[in-house]
């Protein structure tokens, strides 16, 4: 979720947002993720993310919901204009969403698959994971 920079919103959970007006882009995975957990809130849905993103900017709609990534590199960009912020962090449904991080291995290699699971699996424990990403991406998501 992003919000106006300046709103008194601390969480982004469906009671903290009950009643508030939330930007997305239509027919999308987070649209319907929406209306299965925000039925409280007003669901504004936009033709583009750029127009989801110019109705937050102005005002239009109280918070914007859409893909993590794309929303920091939304509100860290100029596009922005510095009016917003990202709240809460990333939501995690792999029923709904892709996950965070995968990689694709021949379905003949499971050996490369448990290798990749483990050395995902440590990078995480050990902090490798956050420090990576935080080099790379403008704000953390976390």
């Amino acid at each position: 979720f992003a919000a106006p920079a300046g709103t008194p919103l601390k969480q982004s959970d469906a009671v903290s947002l009950q009643g508030k007006r939330i930007g997305v882009t239509k027919d999308t995975v987070h649209a319907r993720w929406l209306a299965t957990y925000y039925r409280q809130s007003e669901v504004v849905a936009f033709e583009s993310e750029a127009r989801a993103g110019e109705a937050l900017r102005t005002g239009a709609v109280d918070v914007l919901f859409g893909d993590n990534l794309r929303l920091i590199y939304w509100v860290a960009g100029p596009v922005s204009r510095d009016c917003c912020r990202l709240l809460g962090g990333a939501y995690s449904d792999f029923d709904a969403f892709s996950r965070n991080i995968s990689f694709l291995v021949n379905a003949g290699r499971p050996d490369l698959r448990a290798a990749f699971d483990y050395g995902l699996d440590m990078a995480q424990t050990s902090g490798a994971t956050e420090k990576i990403i935080n080099a790379y991406v403008p704000l953390s998501p976390w």
